[in-house]
């Protein structure tokens, strides 16, 4: 389990709108803390290190920043931030660049981090399966890449008709 993650929200300011005023720090961490998440420290602002584009009225590179407790973090949890605008950080800092770098080859959204790092395994006995949504497509088929932690896959082989996989998402 994780002890700690970095998460953020674009401030609500806007280019070319000079009386767009940022989102209090505040406001944020009071809609983490009502999904009862703890905010670790203080939120802070800051500019995200990546290019967008300079076009009036697209939000501004500012973000507020947050360290929240890993620790007995859900699943729904890390959905619900998602669902309020909320991305995982996963940018290096000066720091890390100085030192040559990180682990974290590129930022993760919270609906695959909620897979990797939070809640309890997926069903694994067949009356587990009732009430999640069903897939059944052969294997080369085109599916959508949508990701839904309710459905069930089942990857059917062409020629034989066999289940080839099962797989959430």
């Amino acid at each position: 389990m994780i002890d700690q993650l970095t998460v953020f929200k674009q401030d609500g300011t806007r280019q070319c709108d000079p009386d767009t005023q940022p989102r209090a720090l505040s406001d944020d961490a009071d809609k983490i803390a009502a999904l009862k998440i703890k905010v670790v420290g203080e939120g802070r602002r800051v500019r995200l290190p990546i290019a967008g584009p300079e076009a009036c009225h697209a939000p501004t590179p500012w973000a507020n920043v947050f360290d929240i407790d890993g620790a007995g973090l859900s699943r729904t949890q890390l959905f619900q931030l998602a669902e309020i605008g909320f991305h995982l950080w996963g940018y290096e800092t000066a720091p890390q660049l100085r030192a040559g770098g990180s682990d974290t080859p590129f930022p993760l959204d919270l609906a695959l981090a909620a897979n990797l790092l939070a809640g309890p395994a997926p069903p694994d006995r067949i009356g587990e399966l009732v009430g999640h949504h069903l897939r059944v497509y052969k294997k080369g088929d085109p599916i959508t890449r949508d990701y839904r932690r309710d459905r069930i896959n089942f990857e059917i082989a062409p020629v034989t008709g066999a289940i080839g996989r099962i797989w959430f998402g």
